[in-house]
């Protein structure tokens, strides 16, 4: 399903009352769609928009999950970039977290049916799952993070290969002077912060053995480093990502009344003092870095602070990247759709109100690129001003192609500068006699040929001339301000003419292949 007319959301925030999803109601749309150049039979799409609303889903986040489910081939397979063909698990893992968090079933999202399917063609005979799939061996952190995004679905039917999972990371343990740990996978012996968290994280969800977990808990607790943060490998540089993972890991513990309330607590508060330190003035750089900060505010109950609410806002912002065409599905789409998701419904479950969040349900200005229907020029075009009156400025253009034909005239114009250069015009201008007479009738030739090449596309031939007096004129100009002084009439009528053929061309080429709309890139 793509974007109905150009410029839809645009027309969709004038309609609200507050430029927002929950502005839109029904009295409002069925009397201003029309005006606003929006078909009635469309007003199934203002209806999906509300039903966003109802289930409390950002537009951005339901915009990526679209995107995503448009990415899956026809077998459920997700490729991290469109252009490169390599199976990895990890995509699937997100989407199906992301499908299940905004309350998708198998049942529900024949999409996300595919994708489970492939995900569990792709588990080995030890019950783990790979990242990459041709490895040929499982991973601990895939296999933990597949074992709570399938559970999310509470599908009965998958229980024998969940339990298959659950066994494969209860084995796979390491014990430690402290506990006991993970490591990537059976092939590596050295423990990871990572793989620990989501272990701990995934069993306690999936009724894993009780003592197993709490010996995990305690491995967390003895490894967070004396900053306040925790390193992938203990004693090594803290990062946000670890921190999050352990923090989701021991608050989880806690709730389950598998740590204790006042140890948790004191990590923490250390936690919470070396995440705000290594945010002070450093501004994530990539998308993945950007959603794991706000993940770990989230954990670490610092929403509320204007400080972390901009940073979130910040981040869907970003959504011309994580929404482009070719951005990574795993560490920019499906991580940032992730984030947004979360944070969302933790503000909506919060007892104080939070009014600094409504910027999560405004419309967008200018449509996702994969939805763009026509020239995407034209959508940018209609976000440029919130205003009703340029709607209608806008719509005037492209009904009348301006844009297009405009920029088929001017690559047009540079054509002929290149073609009819000095060279070309001297001899133009020195040719007579039967010369002359040959020049004249092959440029005639050549226009009379172009124009029934015009006329067989346009199906007119009035249409044909009349379109191409608008490339009459930068030809006249050229020639007026080329070829001084003015040669004489029959070499200024074939200078003319050449330039009027180049530049119709060139720019009614461009026009009918959309090369504006290739130009122009979708991010």
């Amino acid at each position: 399903m793509t974007s109905p007319v150009p410029g839809l959301w645009r027309r969709l925030s004038l309609i609200s009352s507050d430029g927002s999803i929950t502005g839109l109601s029904d009295a409002q749309l069925v009397g201003q769609l029309e005006e606003l150049g929006i078909p009635r039979h469309q007003l199934g799409i203002a209806h999906l928009l509300q039903s966003w609303q109802r289930v409390r889903v950002p537009p951005v986040v339901a915009f990526a999950l679209w995107q995503l489910r448009d990415r899956v081939d026809e077998r459920g397979c997700i490729y991290r970039r469109p252009s490169i063909p390599v199976e990895e698990s990890s995509p699937a893992i997100r989407y199906i977290q992301l499908a299940a968090e905004l309350g998708e079933t198998r049942r529900s999202d024949p999409t996300l049916r595919r994708v489970v399917d492939w995900l569990l063609d792709r588990q080995l005979p030890d019950g783990s799952i790979p990242l990459i799939v041709s490895a040929g061996y499982g991973e601990t952190g895939q296999t933990s993070r597949t074992l709570r995004a399938l559970g999310l679905l509470g599908d009965p039917a998958l229980s024998a290969r969940l339990d298959a999972m659950r066994e494969y990371l209860v084995d796979t343990a390491i014990s430690q002077p402290v506990g006991a740990a993970w490591a990537y996978s059976t092939i590596e012996r050295t423990v990871v912060t990572g793989s620990t968290s989501h272990v701990v994280t995934c069993l306690i969800g999936a009724g894993g053995p009780a003592e197993v977990i709490a010996q995990g808990v305690r491995f967390l607790l003895a490894v967070q480093e004396p900053n306040g943060g925790w390193a992938e490998v203990p004693g090594h540089q803290p990062a946000v990502h670890n921190c999050f993972n352990a923090v989701r890991a021991l608050r989880t513990a806690q709730g389950a009344g598998i740590a204790g309330a006042d140890e948790v607590t004191a990590a923490l508060d250390r936690a919470r003092h070396w995440f705000r330190n290594a945010l002070q003035g450093v501004a994530p750089r990539t998308v993945i870095d950007h959603a794991f900060a706000v993940r770990t505010a989230m954990q670490l109950d610092l929403l509320h602070l204007p400080r972390y609410e901009r940073l979130t806002h910040r981040l869907s912002r970003r959504q011309r990247q994580f929404l482009a065409p070719t951005a990574d599905a795993y560490a920019e789409t499906e991580i940032a759709a992730i984030a947004l998701a979360e944070t969302s419904r933790h503000v909506d479950a919060a007892p104080e109100d939070h009014p600094g969040w409504q910027w999560r349900w405004r419309l967008p200005a200018v449509s996702p690129p994969f939805l763009a229907r026509g020239t995407y020029f034209y959508d940018l075009l209609y976000s440029a001003v919130n205003a009703r009156w340029w709607v209608r400025v806008v719509d005037a253009l492209m009904d009348r192609d301006v844009v297009d034909r405009t920029a088929g005239l001017v690559l047009g114009t540079i054509t002929a500068l290149a073609v009819i250069n000095p060279d070309v015009a001297n001899i133009l201008a020195q040719v007579d006699g039967a010369r002359l007479t040959v020049t004249l009738a092959g440029i005639a030739a050549l226009l009379l040929l172009w124009f029934g090449v015009k006329t067989a596309a346009q199906t007119s031939l009035l249409k044909a001339l009349t379109s191409s007096v608008s490339a009459l004129v930068p030809a006249a100009v050229l020639t007026w301000v080329l070829d001084s002084p003015t040669p004489d009439a029959p070499a200024l009528i074939s200078l003319l003419g050449l330039r009027l053929l180049v530049i119709d061309v060139v720019a009614f080429t461009a026009d009918s292949t959309g090369l504006l709309d290739r130009l122009l890139p979708k991010q």
